[in-house]
Parts: structure tokens; C-alpha cells; sequence
């Protein structure tokens, strides 16, 4: 920037915590606060800074110190308008840096108390941290800011119309040059915003591949509970199997205390009436005791294990049914999740651009995002105006431009070709032989004609 040294420049430094961290000068402020220039590395945070006038001699004249608040995306909070240029008019008056002493709006010094909570208070010390970085970064001009003389200027012939219009074309020089670093800059913000997009791809696919493992984690585990299950029933029908066999064991020995006890009643006929029926009633009455007893025992033994088998059943019905919803949910969170994710993009107005060799770059809509997913190759010979098998044949070319051609020993012949770069362009058997083997090939044909 080229100002004559009677002219005031005007700048922003932005403090950090080693000092000046950023220098602007006021039309690039202006840029800012437009949104034309985001600062992504200040997103959601707020900025102590400070305005400065200064003269040729790069002595401040006017300070205003305020603090700047940014926003998720780095760009100024659209509620911040506090007005620099007229604040910078105030009277009080600060330390004197070389110049006098300087005009200074702060906290303390606020003329508009509205505008008093976007201000902050510097060390008002001549000798304080905050003024020497101020003359400091001043001093080394790193904004680009050059003074010219009018004396000299007008020694050298040049007329007040002339400068003006020497000044103006320099001011469209470094506005051209501005107008291209933020075109740099808007690349840059675009190339950045691509590769959140694949990143937000691959975090979906990361997503879909954790959720498809904890489904089938949790099936796994389902079904070893089933299995568990089916084991605790086989082992239940063992052990019903076995308490069977003990009935029937019991019942053997009933019959054979059944038959001891009349063998003994028959032994003993000989004995008095009174006596044999005495004899009689007591060992009936012993054998409906045991008998009794071995009934109820058994009897509690089945119940038990009639109620444990129906529990396991229940329990086996309700793992079933569980696997089932949970195949029912993954399979419909597989099916819904992706395309989901695709056509909430579209509506977001992210374009959806692959790069196929023989086509260039193809904007894909949404609504045939399903048939490039599907078939990549078939689509892309479609937009080319082939079909899928010259388009295959003509990417082969593509990628290895040597003579397809076999010899007698069923080897290529390998020799490199000039590529074919375009598809619509490529004749199969023509131009993926060199010329030894097209002669060779054509000689072929009109002999078999």
C-alpha cells in the first residue's frame, strides 16, 4: 500500500500469547467482517485487538482496543459492529509513543458505554507490554505499508492529478492481488470441505461396520445361549431317562418284597387264624408305607424336572425370538442407513463428482447415485456413449498401451502403443495391435475372404 506521508495509515493487530499473533490491514478487516476470509483456526473463540492509525514515521497516533468474537466456521459473530473509525476520534488522550500522546479508546476510556463490553484495558505504561508490540510490529511493517513524500513527489513533475491516478492504479494493482489470494483461499476452503466430506463417508462406513459387528456379536452370544440351552435339555432327558429306569427299579424290588412277604404268609398257614391275619395286616400295611413313600418321592422328582423342562423351553421360544428381531434391525439399518446418509447430503447441496478415466469429472444426482454404486463401469460407458464391454476393452488400452497381441508361444507381444484417450475413438483389434500385427491381422481376413 502507498500512501503519502501526509496521509494516516490504518491497521489491526491481533494479540496472542507470545505478542502479535496476526496483522491486518483495515480493507482486509473490511474482508473479514464481509465473510469473504474465515479464520477456521479462531472458530468458536474471541480475540483481544487493536486498531491502529499511525503516521509516516510509523508512530500511533489513535489506538482502540477490542476484542473480536469468531464463530463455529471461523468467520466474525454477525452481532459484532463496533464502529473503529469514530471511535478512533475520541479525546482522551493515552501514553505519548513518539507522536504526542495518543488518542486511546478502552475499557476505562469508552466514550459510548454501549459499545464498553466489546473493549478491553491495556497496560497504560508508556514502557507496557502492550504499546512496545504495538511500535514493535509497527516498526518492522510486515502490512506492506510505504509513505511517499509530496515534496518529492512534486519535484518529480508530477501533478496532484497525476498522483491521484498514480494512486488509484496502484490501489487496483493490490486489489487485483487481494481479489487472487482470496480466490486461493476460497480453493483452499473447498478442497478443505471435500475432504470433510470423505471423511464424513468414511466416519458412516466406520459406523456401519461397528454396528454390524455388535449385531453380530450380539447374535453370536444369542445363539451360544441356545446352544446352552439345547445342551441343559439333552442333559434333562438324560436325567429323566435315568430317573425312569430307578422307578422301574423300585418297582422290581416292590414285587419282589410282594412275592417274599406271600411266600412267608404261606410258610406260616400253619399258624393260628388271629396270627396269620395280624401277620397279614402288618406287612400290607409296611408295604403301602414303602410303597407310598417311593411314590411320593418319585413323583416329586418328575415334578421338578417337568417344570425345569418347561422353563427351558420358554426360555429357548424367547432367545428365538430375539435373534429374529435383532436379524429384522440389522438388516434394516443396513438397508436405510447408507442411502439415508446420501439423500441427507443431496438436500445439504453436496454434489456428488467421480473422476472415471475416459469421461473426466461426472456429477452424479442422487437419484442415480443407486446405478453408479451399482455398476461404476457400465455407467461410465453409458455417459461416454459406448457399451460396457468396448468401454472395459478400451480401459484396458487405457491403462496398458502395449500390442495385445499372442505369439506362437501364446506370449504377448507387448509393444507399446500411442494410448487411445478416448473411448468412442477405440476400434478392439485395431488399435491395441502394433502395426506388425494389424498388417498381420487384416492379411489374415482377405485371405479367409
Amino acid at each position: 500500500m502507498f500512501l503519502l506521508d501526509t496521509d494516516k495509515a490504518q491497521a489491526v493487530l491481533f494479540f496472542g500469547n507470545e505478542g502479535v499473533s496476526k496483522e491486518l490491514l483495515f480493507p482486509e478487516l473490511e474482508a473479514l467482517l464481509e465473510g469473504f476470509v474465515p479464520l477456521e483456526e479462531w472458530a468458536n473463540t474471541a480475540q483481544k485487538a487493536v486498531y491502529v492509525e499511525f503516521n509516516h514515521q510509523f508512530l500511533a497516533t489513535a489506538v482502540v482496543f477490542f476484542t473480536m468474537s469468531f464463530d463455529a466456521k471461523g468467520a466474525v459473530d454477525s452481532s459484532w459492529n463496533l464502529p473503529l473509525l469514530d471511535m478512533a476520534r475520541t479525546t482522551a488522550k493515552g501514553p505519548d509513543l513518539g507522536a504526542g500522546p495518543v488518542r486511546i479508546t478502552c475499557a476505562t476510556h469508552c466514550p459510548i458505554a454501549y459499545f464498553k463490553d466489546w473493549l478491553w484495558d491495556p497496560d497504560m505504561n508508556p514502557d507496557g507490554v502492550h504499546f512496545k508490540q504495538i511500535q514493535r510490529s509497527l516498526k518492522r511493517n510486515r502490512l506492506g505499508v510505504h509513505f511517499r513524500s509530496t515534496r518529492s513527489t512534486v519535484e518529480e513533475g508530477f501533478s496532484a492529478q497525476e498522483a491521484q491516478r498514480l494512486e488509484a492504479h496502484l490501489s487496483q494493482h493490490f486489489s487485483k492481488q487481494y481479489e487472487k489470494a482470496l480466490r486461493e483461499q476460497m480453493s483452499q476452503l473447498l478442497e478443505g470441505q471435500r475432504l470433510r466430506i470423505a471423511s464424513m463417508v468414511s466416519d458412516r462406513d466406520e459406523a456401519i461396520q461397528a454396528m454390524r459387528g455388535e449385531y453380530e456379536s450380539r447374535i453370536e452370544e444369542l445363539q451360544r445361549r441356545v446352544e446352552e440351552g439345547e445342551v441343559a435339555r439333552t442333559d434333562l432327558d438324560k436325567r429323566n431317562q435315568e430317573l425312569r429306569l430307578t422307578i422301574d427299579g423300585q418297582m422290581q424290588k416292590i414285587e419282589g418284597l410282594r412275592e417274599y412277604y406271600e411266600h412267608k404268609l404261606r410258610r406260616l398257614q400253619g399258624s393260628e387264624s388271629e396270627t396269620l391275619e395280624t401277620v397279614r395286616v402288618r406287612l400290607e400295611t409296611e408295604m403301602q408305607n414303602r410303597m407310598r413313600s417311593a411314590t411320593n418321592e418319585l413323583s416329586e422328582l418328575l415334578k421338578m424336572k417337568e417344570v425345569e423342562l418347561l422353563y427351558r423351553t420358554e426360555h429357548e421360544e424367547q432367545l428365538q425370538q430375539e435373534i429374529l428381531r435383532l436379524r429384522r434391525e440389522h438388516q434394516a439399518s443396513m438397508l436405510n442407513s447408507g442411502d439415508q446418509f446420501l439423500e441427507s447430503l443431496s438436500r445439504k447441496g453436496v454434489n456428488f463428482v467421480t473422476y472415471q478415466p475416459g469421461a473426466g469429472h461426472i456429477t452424479i444426482p442422487y437419484s442415480e447415485m443407486s446405478l453408479f454404486l451399482e455398476n461404476p463401469p457400465a455407467f461410465t460407458a453409458a455417459y461416454c456413449g459406448v457399451t460396457e464391454k468396448q468401454y472395459l476393452e478400451w480401459l484396458r488400452h487405457y491403462q496398458t498401451p502395449v500390442c495385445a497381441a499372442l505369439d506362437e508361444n501364446g506370449e504377448m507381444c507387448c509393444a507399446n502403443l500411442s494410448r487411445v484417450t478416448n473411448p468412442t475413438e477405440f476400434v478392439a483389434g485395431e488399435s491395441d495391435l502394433c502395426d506388425t500385427h494389424r498388417r498381420s491381422q487384416r492379411a489374415g481376413k482377405l485371405k479367409a475372404i
